[in-house]
């Protein structure tokens, strides 16, 4: 191998990443185009093999996965060379390397997975994965093929829940990279497809009706405000705030608040996130004045820590320890329709279209677009605020009839 001074740079932080993660022991480099790798074991002994992937910067990422699944297998008893047999050598590879899998390489696959996710994902979303995979672990032994690791891993969960779909979707994505990495036999480890029937089948339905979510008021607004003010926490108090604030006043869901941005011209704006892009109008204009939002989003005033499943989460978390939220829980919930994190959102649009001083001038397609949904939804949602009339109010108004 070149020395160090006459590596090409790729070449040295591909190098400098595996001995992060390996140690010294593990070498690699070119040998006929691909790549070589080199491990030198406690007892002193050598271990050379090939790795067929071109040794090319645009192939580095490939190498450092390929490296690192080979170590996982040679640190669970493979020699180097069934390590790569069974990774890369199809003629030669046995079936039950990748098909008669128990329960202890299947948690070595998993390892795998989240080292290779950790490189691209936030920590929360890894907790989130980890959580999933929790779901199997009473099974792990008993699994045969995919679609009885779905159906063990789902089985004590309520059909259609949250927990249940992200439990689906999190250990078929796993499976679908390890078929495609070849640690898992495609004919008895590919789990169905995405949006697929099949799918759907294993998340289920819930078989109780949604409750539908309710508005909160401004008095309540401000009164929840105030009294989170005299938390002893102030400061995590005052991150829960400015939080609440931003739903409030801009009608946000609770996974937008972390982009909000002032623009070049002084547009609020969602800047990013899975919602896409658009512009905010505060409502009330004086509480964004109020509470200073505009400068505290130029200063990136600072929100609550997320939990792994989202902002949802962590403000429904927090609030529900809270005396003034259980009390206006208890006032206000039904049988039928309850006050959860999204009743900031929702009380937006009430204001928007109850209030006087904005009903008749502010459109549905407007205050559709300023919410982020398509004209249809915001009508199905929101169209039984909207007052009689108001279109053509808005018409006679516009054309001095």
């Amino acid at each position: 191998m070149p020395a160090r001074r006459h590596a090409d740079p790729w070449v040295i932080s591909l190098r400098d990443m595996l001995k992060t993660s390996l140690g010294s022991a593990w070498r690699v480099g070119e040998q006929s185009g691909k790549c070589k790798i080199d491990v030198r074991f406690q007892d002193k002994s050598r271990s050379v093999g090939l790795i067929p992937i071109p040794w090319k910067q645009a192939k580095a990422k490939d190498i450092q996965d390929a490296v690192l699944a080979v170590a996982q297998l040679v640190q669970s008893n493979y020699t180097l060379k069934e390590a790569l047999e069974t990774l890369y050598d199809k003629k030669k590879r046995s079936p039950a390397a990748i098909t008669n899998i128990d329960g202890e390489q299947l948690a070595e696959i998993w390892n795998l997975y989240i080292k290779h996710k950790e490189r691209t994902v936030k920590r929360s979303t890894i907790d989130g994965l980890k959580k999933s995979f929790r779901k199997l672990n009473p099974h792990i032994h008993e699994v045969f093929d995919a679609q009885q690791l779905l159906e063990l891993a789902t089985e004590n969960l309520d059909s259609g829940s949250v927990t249940c779909k992200h439990t689906v979707q999190h250990l078929s994505a796993w499976l679908r990279w390890a078929v495609s990495k070849g640690y898992l036999d495609q004919n008895r480890w590919e789990p169905p497809a995405k949006e697929s029937d099949a799918i759907s089948d294993l998340i289920g339905k819930s078989e109780t009706t949604p409750k539908q979510t309710i508005p909160i008021y401004d008095d309540e607004i401000l009164e929840l405000i105030e009294s989170l003010k005299k938390n002893r926490e102030l400061k995590t108090a005052e991150k829960y705030i400015y939080g609440i604030q931003l739903m409030s006043c801009y009608g946000l869901r609770p996974h937008e608040v972390e982009f909000v941005e002032v623009d070049e011209v002084g547009r609020v704006m969602i800047g990013a996130g899975k919602t896409g892009e658009r512009e905010l109008y505060g409502l009330h204009p004086q509480w964004e004045k109020d509470w200073d939002l505009i400068q505290k989003i130029k200063d990136k005033h600072p929100l609550p820590r997320k939990d792994w499943s989202g902002y949802g989460e962590t403000f429904r978390k927090y609030l529900i320890d809270q005396p003034y939220w259980q009390e206006l829980r208890k006032r206000r919930d039904t049988s039928k329709a309850i006050i959860r994190t999204y009743s900031f959102r929702n009380s937006w649009a009430w204001r928007c279209h109850t209030d006087p001083k904005y009903s008749n001038k502010i459109s549905t397609r407007l205050a559709a677009s300023l919410m982020g949904h398509s004209h249809k939804t915001h009508l199905e949602h929101y169209g039984k605020w909207t007052p009689k009339g108001s279109i053509r109010n808005q018409l006679n108004k516009l054309l001095d009839v």
